[in-house]
């Protein structure tokens, strides 16, 4: 019966998520704990001093805040997958949103040199779930720095409109094509290193 394909067709679309959930989990959580993992068994069996280990600190710090930012990008994405969207909006302001996904990248956007432009205006607010803005802002920010070249810009355009605010991340790097476009459209999935080999 229709209903039954039709419960046939959702239980697939099921199936393909979480294998899309673990695949992710694997490849963008698995490294970076192991690495603390790691260390941390390294310092405890003083193969690691004090010093070497606080060293290493900043590093740890940016690889823990990426996989908890990649954690709980994906326990919201698979719960919108699972139960439907669900969206608390209320005003927040752009700028200081911004600047938050900005500073997370910090590290690799000195590793890179890359210039960051962002002028939108300091009481500029939107009504949007302020999760789903900082998982949308954070994933353009990222993927735009991780897909421009040495000494880039970053551009953050700010355009008030008629009632309707819209922001461009723009950035000077390797673009995407056409048929990369209709894929991402087509909702398949889609990963390429970045311009220094980033994953």
């Amino acid at each position: 019966s229709a209903l039954q394909k039709k419960a046939n067709q959702r239980l697939q679309a099921i199936s393909k998520t979480k294998d899309e959930i673990f695949t992710i989990i694997g490849h963008d959580l698995k490294t970076p704990i192991n690495t603390l993992q790691e260390l941390l068994s390294l310092y405890e069996n003083e193969a690691l001093s004090t010093e070497e280990f606080l060293k290493l600190a900043p590093k740890l710090k940016s690889n823990v805040d990426h996989s908890a930012f990649t954690l709980n990008n994906l326990l919201i994405w698979s719960q919108q997958q699972m139960k439907g969207i669900t969206s608390k909006p209320k005003k927040v302001l752009l700028k200081n949103a911004a600047e938050e996904a900005i500073a997370l990248n910090k590290e690799h956007i000195e590793k890179k040199n890359i210039k960051i432009e962002c002028n939108i205006p300091k009481k500029a607010t939107v009504t949007i779930d302020p999760e789903h803005l900082n998982i949308i802002l954070r994933n353009i920010i990222s993927n735009a720095i991780k897909y421009s070249h040495l000494n880039g810009e970053v551009r953050c355009i700010f355009n008030e409109g008629n009632n309707r605010p819209t922001l461009q991340i723009c950035d000077d790097g390797i673009g995407m094509t056409d048929q990369l476009i209709n894929n991402i459209m087509k909702g398949k999935t889609v990963s390429r290193p970045g311009t220094e080999r980033e994953k």
